[in-house]
């Protein structure tokens, strides 16, 4: 799983169950709670399906100007872009919206980047 719980939730087992699944567990070479967790979302995923993979978006010039005039750090604005790119065509026009909602040199640079291949 990968992630540690950040809030502990008790099961009750009968003295049998918890021997099962304690040796269960070993032989996964897991902790009885990983194995427990690892087991129960394998069964929420076969009732209701496998959790949905979320898939970035490209940024669009307004999400940008918004994030800028919500005084967003340009660095997250920079990272965001170079993890999802962007959606827009770096035009004049565009480059003016983005001047009169206070874009730095760095983040410019960044942009114009990544519209080129």
């Amino acid at each position: 799983m990968g992630r540690r719980l950040g809030e502990k939730v008790f099961s009750y087992f009968t003295t049998e169950e918890r021997k099962r699944l304690d040796l269960a567990a070993k032989r996964q070479d897991m902790s009885l709670s990983s194995f427990v967790a690892k087991a129960a979302n394998g069964e929420a995923d076969r009732v209701l399906g496998p959790v949905p993979v979320f898939v970035p978006e490209p940024l669009s010039l307004d999400r940008i100007v918004q994030a800028l005039k919500g005084r967003t750090k340009e660095s997250e604005i920079e990272g965001l872009i170079q993890a999802n790119g962007i959606s827009f065509v770096l035009t004049e026009q565009a480059e003016k919206s983005l001047r009169k909602a206070g874009v730095g040199p760095e983040l410019l640079l960044r942009i114009y980047k990544a519209v080129r291949p």
